[in-house]
């Protein structure tokens, strides 16, 4: 009784992470959708509007950025520091962390054009970042998900 205990809840476990490491591969997706949008929209304001960039911050919604706080960080500290947020949590490879970080330093401090020249730039970089995480998505969670259940079943088969 026991052991059939013990190895329902150990399945259960293992199901359940995989369940949740699919979704944060999901999560990390979307998240840097977020923040193609995110950059698209100060491109647009600085093109069009030429706003400052407390009121590009205050305008601009993401229910991905909202959920993690990135928002809130955004609005308060600038986007410098909201970057280090996904910096920590793994969210961005090293890379782009870096070349966002530098498109950060350089915003309200250089030419409306020069900050549109790199917003372009960092948006050309987003997308094909993108389209790699949304082509890999379908086999990253399948092998997450084969690879906690088979330990899931594997500690199971131990315990038995």
């Amino acid at each position: 009784m026991i052991k059939t205990f013990g190895v329902s809840v150990i399945l259960a476990a293992s199901f359940s992470a995989a369940v949740y490491n699919s979704f944060a591969y999901k999560k990390k997706v979307s998240f840097v959708e977020g923040i193609l949008d995110l950059i698209s929209f100060i491109r647009s304001r600085i093109l069009y509007f030429r706003d400052p960039l407390d009121h590009i911050y205050s305008d601009f919604e993401n229910k991905a950025l909202d959920r993690s706080g990135f928002l809130d960080e955004l609005r308060r500290s600038g986007l410098s520091e909201a970057l280090k947020i996904p910096a920590v949590s793994g969210l961005f490879e090293k890379r782009i962390y870096a070349q966002l970080k530098s498109f950060a330093a350089g915003l309200g401090k250089t030419s409306a054009d020069e900050q549109i020249n790199s917003c372009n730039m960092c948006i050309d970089m987003l997308k094909t970042d993108v389209e790699k995480l949304r082509r890999e998505m379908p086999e990253k969670t399948h092998m997450y998900s084969s690879l906690c259940i088979i330990a899931g079943l594997g500690a199971a088969l131990l315990l038995i």
